[in-house]
């Protein structure tokens, strides 16, 4: 299985790898997450196909658009497309169509510069926990005080775990390289040099 963005979708290594999968058939499934835009770039920028799983057809996958915020509608088509290749059928291309709720980045900041508002707020209503959440309940599986008793779980190890974290001192800078190179670059060995005048250890 290879994944990914439908930004990713408009690179070479995206048709070379499609290409050589439908020529010598190799068992992939390639998934596409389409979150509707590369960094700030909207999908319908990038292409002119309505849906990405359709640049399957040119290089003779199987291609198929699936609700990416829909947990039981990705497993059945993840499921069946692996049954597919694994048994001798051509590879196939699944797109999954999702949403990027947050920005980008730490930098990015969507909200005012390039995303209209009630756009995010229409698929935050889709968003898929919640959804999942929801069957679970109306089919009985799960309650909702066991959804609280799951979530105060988590955040009581999400605590532990921070608190065991900030226990252990900081690495030495040395440690940024250490297992990067067979050799450290000396551009590096100055800057450690600088760190190690400036008072921080190594």
């Amino acid at each position: 299985m290879a994944f990914t963005g439908d930004g990713g979708t408009s690179t070479n290594g995206f048709h070379s790898a499609l290409n050589f999968a439908g020529v010598f058939r190799t068992p992939n499934v390639f998934i596409i997450i389409n979150n509707q835009y590369a960094i700030s770039v909207p999908v319908t920028r990038q292409t002119a196909v309505t849906r990405l799983s359709t640049k399957a057809a040119a290089y003779g996958l199987m291609g198929v658009s699936v609700d990416g915020n829909d947990l039981l509608a990705m497993y059945k088509v993840s499921k069946y497309a692996v049954e597919q290749v694994r048994n001798g059928g051509a590879p196939i291309l699944i797109e999954a169509v999702t949403y990027r709720i947050g920005p980008h980045t730490t930098s990015d900041d969507p909200q005012t510069r390039y995303r209209p508002r009630d756009e995010v707020e229409k698929w935050r209503s889709l968003d898929p926990i919640s959804r999942v959440k929801a069957y679970l309940v109306r089919r009985g599986a799960a309650s909702e005080s066991d959804f609280k008793a799951m979530e105060d779980e988590i955040d009581e190890r999400i605590r532990n775990a921070i608190k065991t974290a900030e226990a252990n001192p900081p690495p030495a800078p040395r440690e940024l390289v250490s297992d990067v190179y067979s050799f450290t670059p000396w551009n590096l060995e100055e800057e450690f040099k600088e760190i190690a005048g400036s008072g921080v250890m190594e």
